[in-house]
């Protein structure tokens, strides 16, 4: 008997509603890189563009539950998962780069599959956000990068065994810098003047403005995108393994326990 909330294991619908939304993720974080100067895709445009976001990441977790691959006692978990996830942002050093619930995000998303991934990331910064005070234009794009670092977590076929924990560390460790990364580019164009060896250039090539943003990531955000780096992995590596069969515990009695209830009860009335 195999659960279908295995990781790598996503549903067509879920898959279509995912690539969509991170078609318009990527189009909102990247537009001043990827169009000309002449363009009429405004700064005040492209965020409009991410108020999509919230309702695609609940559309995931309807469509799982109409296909279903998840159930109600699934969807507790995620909500369980997800208020954790705020959890561990509230209680984060964010002026230090510690922030724990990236090593939540990573594990729930690989425990579980991909699509739970994305919604538990997305879903727990907007809920940490409610308790925070901290919804403004920024929000939408820490859902994407939580919900793409849950998704990627449970795309990408780490070995089981002994070799899943350390490679899902060293994943780890990676998104702590591709997120401090990601999370620049939506204020990088306006953070700064235009006449800085490290400022956005509007028409320029493609090649000049990543490596313009990679040389302010290193003047500016290195130095919290190495700690968050380092916890994540040190997170992981701690305590991983008891997370992973937890949660894959949790899923499979979350998938199953109805099911088999309803046989036993079929099979009481065969025999009266």
């Amino acid at each position: 008997m195999h659960s279908k909330l295995q990781a790598n294991n996503i549903g067509l619908r879920s898959s279509l509603i995912l690539l969509l939304t991170t078609a318009i993720g990527l189009t909102a974080f990247c537009w001043p890189l990827l169009l000309s100067a002449d363009s009429q895709l405004s700064k005040t445009t492209a965020p409009i563009l991410t108020a999509l976001i919230i309702p695609l990441a609940l559309l995931v977790v309807f469509t799982d539950l109409a296909d279903g691959m998840l159930n109600s006692k699934a969807v507790a978990l995620l909500g369980l998962m997800a208020s954790l996830i705020a959890a561990a942002r509230l209680f984060g050093t964010h002026s230090f780069g510690v922030e724990p619930m990236w090593a939540l995000i990573i594990i729930s998303g690989r425990a579980i599959g991909p699509s739970f991934g994305f919604s538990v990331g997305s879903l727990g910064m907007a809920s940490s956000a409610l308790i925070t005070g901290g919804i403004g234009p920024w929000l939408p794009f820490q859902m994407l990068a939580a919900g793409w670092i849950g998704l990627l977590s449970g795309l990408i076929p780490f070995p089981k065994g002994r070799a899943e924990v350390p490679l899902l560390a060293l994943f780890g460790a990676f998104s702590g810098i591709f997120v401090g990364l990601l999370l620049n580019m939506w204020f990088w164009p306006t953070a700064i003047g235009s006449d800085t060896s490290i400022s956005f250039e509007q028409g320029a090539p493609f090649i000049q403005n990543i490596s313009r943003l990679l040389a302010f990531t290193m003047a500016t955000s290195l130095a919290f995108d190495l700690p968050r780096a380092i916890i994540t992995a040190l997170i992981i590596s701690t305590v991983g393994a008891g997370m992973l069969r937890a949660l894959r515990r949790a899923a499979r009695t979350a998938i199953f326990v109805t099911e088999v209830q309803w046989q036993t009860q079929t099979s009481a009335k065969s025999l009266s």
